[in-house]
């Protein structure tokens, strides 16, 4: 069934896992029968597209607190871009997450004066322009801007190759690899290359060296076919924010090591 590339609201359940490079090619193999290749991973050579994500936070890093903490209803806020000379659209994101399930807002910002707004506090007719049906969205992210002071913290790069179900009203599977940081307190979308280190090692992500993220990604009904893959291949399932991670990689602030992630409930029985 088509699915719709880029929704400005969505729930969903995410399951992250660990995997290697075999792993991945087995489970591509796996999936063939049920999946296409998403429009983006479908226009791109070799069939990874760049992500550059740009977090924000509060000056005493609540949002990364309440991650740490186990809270189960908490958010974060981060801009997403793609390429790797990104350009617009930009979009202004707002992750919540509440009894497992993720609710994602998104508005499209197409000004290059996109930080204008978060810096300042202009009138409505001074925005930038929105391609949304509704605006609230961006309302939504200025309003949390302002009121929790957040600014840019972390910004994070990796690949991706998506999948999309062709069986399922919403099913998608994604592999992130080359997963990259740097300490970013400005507002900008671009890295600086001779800044970005790669965080996708074993003493960070927990799994081997170069480990690869699976996401299984799905509305309420869970597809029997994500049961297969996960028994399968014996996947364990984990906790892994990129935003957390990039954090730890740079201050060394928490203990990756150590960092107990959240116990998930098992959407399989």
């Amino acid at each position: 069934m088509a699915q719709e590339l880029s929704p400005m609201l969505f729930e969903r359940y995410e399951m992250k896992y660990f995997i290697t490079p075999t792993m991945r090619d087995q489970i591509t193999q796996y999936i063939e029968c049920y999946c296409d290749l998403d429009p983006y991973s479908e226009r791109v050579a070799g069939n990874y597209y760049r992500i550059n994500n740009l977090y924000f936070d509060t000056p005493n890093n609540l949002f990364l607190e309440r991650r740490l903490a186990g809270i189960d209803h908490r958010f974060n806020m981060r801009i997403r871009s793609y390429g790797d000379e990104p350009k617009p659209p930009y979009l202004f994101e707002i992750k919540r997450k509440g009894h497992g399930v993720v609710k994602k807002t998104r508005a499209k910002v197409f000004s290059e004066d996109w930080s204008r707004p978060l810096i300042e506090r202009p009138s409505n007719d001074e925005l930038p322009q929105i391609v949304d049906l509704n605006s609230d969205y961006y309302q939504q992210f200025l309003a949390l801007v302002h009121s929790y002071d957040a600014t840019p913290k972390v910004f994070t790069q990796y690949l991706r190759k998506a999948y999309v179900s062709n069986i399922d009203d919403y099913a998608r599977i994604t592999f992130d690899k080359d997963l990259r940081y740097m300490e970013q307190c400005d507002y900008t979308l671009s890295p600086e290359e001779d800044k970005m280190i790669n965080y996708d090692f074993s003493d960070v992500l927990g799994g081997e060296a170069r480990t690869i993220i699976l996401e299984l990604k799905c509305n309420v009904a869970v597809p029997k076919w994500f049961i297969d893959i996960i028994t399968h291949f014996n996947l364990e399932r984990t906790g892994c924010s990129k935003y957390v991670k990039g954090v730890n990689a740079y201050t060394h602030e928490y203990d990756p090591v150590n960092y107990v992630g959240e116990v998930y409930s098992n959407y399989a029985h």
